[in-house]
């Protein structure tokens, strides 16, 4: 049972449906990693939580979300649930993006790459090198991108969920692949560090594909409009 009644809530639905409460001193309470059910589970899930461990809407004081890239349908949904939870008591909110879990962010750690699936053939891809020189060089690129790329010593960071779906496999099998070591606690932290927003400036971020644009070339930057 929590006896200090406030608590931060984190919410990630880039891919599958994450939820994990802690307590004031940033202690991991309660984790979940499901289905991508985000539009039915989201609000089930966190009612049952907060009643399990004899807490309240109220008892939430900060919440951590994650923006993106990832997939459309699960963005939308849970960050329209965050904006819905925190505008009323103007709850500080504090976001990541999806890669930052996943690479290392060390310059010892290497030639690694994280690689999210986009949409068919596509993906979302950074290396490590460039995230620590400027996180806005995410790109959205096909698998022959990734590969012509890749150097032997590459290691493909991948988000565990999606480790078993084609045709992502076959790009996980031709280089040496890791699934994602998703740590709340660390997200959690890599997110407080960084200055919270309110509820009306969450926005997705998204990778726009212009069809024109997508028959020249496959590599594009990230867009922070918020729009798909």
């Amino acid at each position: 049972m929590v006896t200090k009644k406030s608590v931060t809530l984190l919410i990630d639905t880039a891919s599958i449906l994450v939820m994990a409460i802690f307590d004031s001193n940033k202690k991991c309470l309660f984790c979940y990693k499901g289905d991508s059910s985000f539009a039915d589970g989201i609000n089930l899930l966190l009612e049952e939580t907060l009643t399990n461990n004899s807490l309240s809407y109220g008892d939430i004081k900060t919440l951590v979300v994650d923006t993106g890239p990832g997939s459309f349908t699960g963005l939308r949904t849970g960050l329209a649930y965050a904006q819905g939870l925190c505008f009323p008591s103007k709850i500080p909110i504090y976001t990541f993006n999806s890669y930052e879990p996943l690479l290392p962010l060390k310059e010892e750690a290497g030639n690694c790459r994280v690689i999210i699936p986009a949409r068919r053939n596509h993906y979302y891809t950074i290396s490590n090198e460039q995230a620590l020189q400027d996180k806005s060089q995410i790109k959205i690129w096909t698998t022959d991108q990734i590969l012509d790329e890749a150097e032997n010593d590459t290691t493909l960071i991948v988000p565990e969920a999606y480790l078993d779906k084609s045709p992502f496999i076959s790009v996980y099998k031709k280089l040496m692949g890791f699934p994602e070591a998703y740590n709340e606690e660390s997200v959690l932290h890599m997110a407080m560090s960084q200055d919270s927003i309110e509820s009306k400036d969450l926005k997705p971020d998204y990778i726009q594909l212009p069809a024109a644009d997508a028959k020249k070339d496959g590599r594009y930057t990230l867009d922070n409009s918020g729009k798909p």
